[in-house]
C-alpha cells in the first residue's frame, strides 16, 4: 500500500511580478548615440535573421499585418498565397523606412510592440521631422565601406549597415576615408537597403562577401 504524504501549502502574499514578453526579441540597435549608428532598415535584417527567417517573411509575416497603412501591408498576387508582395522591399519603400513619414513612423511603432524596445526612432530620421526636410535626404541604393566590413569580420564584431551611409551626399567612410561602395565586386549588381534576403555584409543577388581583403593603411 502506498502511503500519501501532505504537501506542505504555500501561500504568497502576492502573486510573483513577471517581467513583459516580447513577441520579438529585445535585440539592441548598434551605435546609439554615435555617428555610426544603425539605420532602421539594417536593425530588421539582423531581427530577421536573429529568428533564422529572410527580412521580408520577418516583415510580411509579423509588422504587416499589426498595420493598416497600405504601403506597409502584403499583399498576395496568386491564390495559393505563395507570392507575397510588399512596398516597403520597391524602390521607394526602403527610402521611406529611414525617412520621417507615415510609413516610417508605423514601422517604428509596429516593431518596438513587438520587441519591447522604446530607442528604435533614433535609427531613421525622424529627429528631423519638422525641422529638416528629407525630401531626396537618402539614397535608393545601399552604400557601404568594405573595409569596415573587413574591420568588423577581423574582429568578430556585427556587421551592421549605418544609418550614414544610406544619406544621399555621404559618399566616404568617415573612419577608412575610402569610397563608400554601391556595386557588388562579384556581380557588380547595387541593391536596395532592406533588399528581400539581405544580410549585411554580404550581396543579397550573389550572396557574395562586400568586404575588403586588403587592409587599409588609413585605420
Amino acid at each position: 500500500m502506498i502511503s500519501t504524504i501532505p504537501m506542505e501549502d504555500w501561500e504568497f502574499a502576492t502573486s510573483p511580478v513577471l517581467p513583459p514578453r516580447g513577441r520579438l526579441i529585445n535585440l539592441e540597435p548598434i551605435g546609439i548615440g554615435t555617428p555610426m549608428i544603425e539605420s532602421l532598415t539594417s536593425y530588421i535584417c539582423r531581427l530577421a535573421e536573429a529568428h533564422s527567417l529572410h527580412p521580408w517573411i520577418l516583415f510580411t509575416r509579423e509588422v504587416s499585418p499589426l498595420t493598416t497603412v497600405p504601403s506597409l501591408m502584403a499583399t498576395t498576387k496568386v491564390a495559393d498565397g505563395k507570392n507575397v508582395s510588399c512596398h516597403v522591399f520597391g524602390n521607394q519603400g526602403n527610402t521611406a523606412l529611414v525617412s520621417s513619414g507615415l510609413m516610417c513612423t508605423e514601422t517604428v511603432r509596429v516593431l518596438q510592440e513587438l520587441t519591447l524596445r522604446p530607442d528604435l526612432a533614433k535609427l531613421t530620421a525622424l529627429f528631423t521631422d519638422g525641422v529638416l526636410s528629407t525630401r531626396g535626404l537618402f539614397t535608393k541604393h545601399q552604400k557601404w565601406c568594405p573595409q569596415c566590413f573587413l574591420q568588423w569580420q577581423s574582429s568578430s564584431a556585427t556587421i551592421y549597415l549605418p544609418l550614414l551611409w544610406q544619406f544621399h551626399h555621404v559618399t566616404v567612410c568617415l573612419q577608412h576615408q575610402c569610397q563608400l561602395e554601391t556595386n557588388c565586386p562579384h556581380c557588380a549588381k547595387p541593391h536596395h537597403p532592406l533588399a528581400r534576403k539581405l544580410q549585411p555584409g554580404f550581396c543579397p543577388s550573389c550572396h557574395g562577401w562586400l568586404g575588403t581583403t586588403v587592409v587599409n593603411d588609413k585605420q
